[in-house]
């Protein structure tokens, strides 16, 4: 056991403190040093939080000592109890979450003789990430919820010891969907070295509808969607598939991903907002058969987040078919020869709930002559949406996306000819440094804007600068002068500084 890490001085061992009313109180990242001489000796070392926290502490190896750690909070209340080794060997609590308010670890060694044996002990607190498991989850009893499109956890410790019944560890959660007839859901295990990951997923009735392991130490284990059932909720179980060699103290992330099932190939007739196929997979393939055929698809959020959403236009052949998007009630953004091999609209940010239409149709300039029938697949992704990244439509000053002060935003400019505008949220006016960064094969113009009017402009190629006074609710406006067809490059970053 190595405690080199702390810093603390290491604090002896005195008297019993084996009640509620004699816990020792230690401080995190000090070493515990003492000896356990009764048969049966039991430490309680109480933790004050003022805040949620998370919790990791070591127990020394003990000769002739079979130890043993519990974590309890309320203090009378069990949440993880760790007793993975035997008789002589090293103890650890791996991180555990605890709400604020008083918590106790619980120490306990039998002794085998009458020998006395040193031990000493460690633990330290950190903040938890959002959306952390909290122990005890072994059982649908004791499952946690998640609200949103993922959680972080952890493997250990290898066995779960709850009134007195010792059985693998395992974290399970509850996701609450909103009922439907078609939907399914898809979940990721990322992966953890050293440990084969295993998701099982239950129905209510406690109904098992399936289990899948990952192929192989550290692997990244993604099941197929599976219908949900009519009550809405499924209970997803992460465990490991064998005993870990050594069990780690890196997380994992469950992603939960929630879609409709239906066809991935498109349904005629197709050719207006009205009959627009709704998109309900990952992928939709489709075929423009004359030269006046329009496919529309409509794309929703079914999420209860905002999100980002990219579509790929990947036509068969080179001469291929052109995408729009358009919302209801807005005028169509045509992202025409925008990417080398087809088309690409990213950064489409749609709230819980909103949805977009797709068209894919034959280029402008088009004739019955020239026109052969091609086959397309549109490909589409979804990312949570996050504030370092452009908000898409940005084209317009009264749709301008916020730019912190001294903060930074990825951006594209798509299609070609796309204008970004960015609205700079400050305190008060303040000198600040405009960075703009690029790989777009163009000049790169930044324009400042207060009130309508030209304050200044600078343009320039990869990287470049613009420095003046700004003040709140100025724009910046971006956009390319040469911008070329079918770019590699499309993104930017620009960024606030002082």
């Amino acid at each position: 056991m190595v405690f080199s890490a702390c810093k603390e001085p290491t604090v002896q061992l005195i008297g019993a403190h084996s009640t509620t009313e004699t816990t020792l109180e230690l401080g995190a990242d000090k070493i515990l040093s003492g000896e356990f001489s009764a048969e049966n000796q039991i430490i309680l070392i109480r933790l004050n939080l003022n805040a949620p926290q998370m919790v990791r502490a070591e127990l020394s190896a003990a000769r002739g000592v079979d130890t043993s750690l519990k974590v309890l909070q309320p203090p009378d209340r069990e949440i993880v109890s760790v007793d993975d080794s035997g008789q002589s060997a090293a103890e650890e609590i791996y991180p555990v979450y605890l709400s604020a308010g008083t918590a106790l670890i619980r120490i306990h060694g039998k002794v085998d003789g009458t020998d006395r044996a040193k031990f000493t002990f460690f633990y330290r607190l950190f903040n938890p990430p959002a959306d952390i498991e909290r122990e005890p989850n072994n059982f649908f009893a004791s499952v946690n919820r998640v609200a949103s499109a993922r959680v972080t956890g952890f493997y250990g410790p290898e066995y779960s010891v709850s009134e007195g019944k010792k059985t693998r560890e395992r974290d399970c959660y509850l996701r609450d969907i909103m009922p439907s007839e078609k939907s399914a859901l898809s979940l990721t295990l990322t992966g953890v070295d050293g440990v084969v990951g295993v998701v099982s997923l239950w129905g209510t009735d406690q109904k098992l509808l399936t289990r899948a392991e990952a192929a192989d130490e550290g692997a990244t284990l993604r099941i197929s969607p599976v219908l949900i059932p009519s009550d809405g909720k499924i209970y997803a179980c992460v465990e490991t598939a064998r005993p870990m060699r050594k069990v780690s103290r890196d997380y994992y992330e469950l992603i939960f991903e929630v879609a409709a099932v239906r066809q991935t190939n498109e349904l005629e007739p197709n050719d207006s907002q009205k009959l627009a196929n709704p998109v309900t997979a990952d992928r939709i393939e489709g075929m423009l058969s004359s030269v006046t055929d329009g496919d529309i698809f409509t794309y929703r959020n079914t999420r209860d987040y905002a999100i980002y959403l990219k579509a790929e236009l990947m036509p068969e052949g080179n001469d291929g078919p052109k995408l729009t998007i358009a919302r209801t009630g807005e005028r169509e953004l045509a992202f025409e020869m925008s990417a080398e091999r087809g088309e690409v609209a990213e950064n489409i940010r749609l709230e819980a709930g909103d949805q977009v239409y797709l068209s894919v149709m034959p280029r402008k300039g088009t004739t019955k002559k020239n026109f052969k029938p091609v086959k397309y697949v549109l490909k589409f992704k979804e990312a949570e949406a996050r504030d370092e990244n452009e908000n898409e439509p940005n084209n317009i000053p009264d749709k301008a996306d916020t730019l912190v002060d001294l903060t930074q935003k990825w951006g594209f400019i798509n299609p070609v000819g796309d204008v970004d505008y960015y609205r700079l949220q400050l305190a008060e006016p303040a000198e600040r440094t405009l960075i703009l960064e690029s790989k777009i094969a163009c000049k790169l113009r930044a324009e400042h804007l207060r009130t309508g009017k030209s304050v200044g402009a600078q343009t320039g190629n990869a990287v470049f600068q613009y420095r003046a006074v700004f003040q709140k609710d100025d724009l910046v406006k971006l956009h390319c002068l040469g911008q070329k067809f079918a770019p590699a490059e499309r993104a930017y970053r620009i960024a606030v500084t002082e």
